[in-house]
């Protein structure tokens, strides 16, 4: 009895010890759909992040009244964490940014974070993080089958 009660003890620590392997995601395409009412109105918003082989991305969130989007660059920063930098857009050099007397960026799409971290769930899904002044920490984006 007491070689079963060790055995079993001992095949339990073992199982603890074993970590799950996450799939590395090479490429990809992720989307969230919210659907919501505002007035009286459905409302659709999508969020969506593609991923390319060649380490590039584009990231954007529709909505009716604007599409913010960004494209950049991808890499791992370790085995569960991609790690998104956007390039900075162009701008016209006759662009005066800081001249309005209040914030446009909502109006032009501009995405003002422009690095963000995506935490690897599986294969099929990704937690994309987001700034700390929204209310949620992440949105969950699922994989698109082609």
């Amino acid at each position: 009895m007491r070689k079963i009660i060790i055995f079993t003890l001992l095949i339990i620590c073992l199982a603890s010890c074993i970590t799950i392997k996450v799939p590395k995601i090479e490429e990809g395409q992720f989307i969230k759909i919210h659907d919501y009412f505002f007035l009286d109105a459905k409302v659709t918003d999508v969020d969506e992040l593609i991923l390319n082989k060649d380490s590039t991305f584009s990231l954007s969130f529709y909505n009716p009244v604007v599409t913010s989007k960004c494209q950049g660059k991808w890499y791992y920063m370790d085995e569960r964490t991609i790690y998104l930098k956007c390039n900075e857009p162009y701008i016209p050099q006759d662009t005066c940014i800081n001249c309005m007397p209040f914030d446009l960026s909502w109006i032009t799409g501009y995405m003002r974070v422009r690095e963000r971290k995506v935490k690897v769930v599986n294969a099929n899904k990704i937690k994309l993080e987001l700034p700390e002044s929204e209310s949620k920490k992440y949105i969950i984006l699922k994989r698109i089958k082609e």
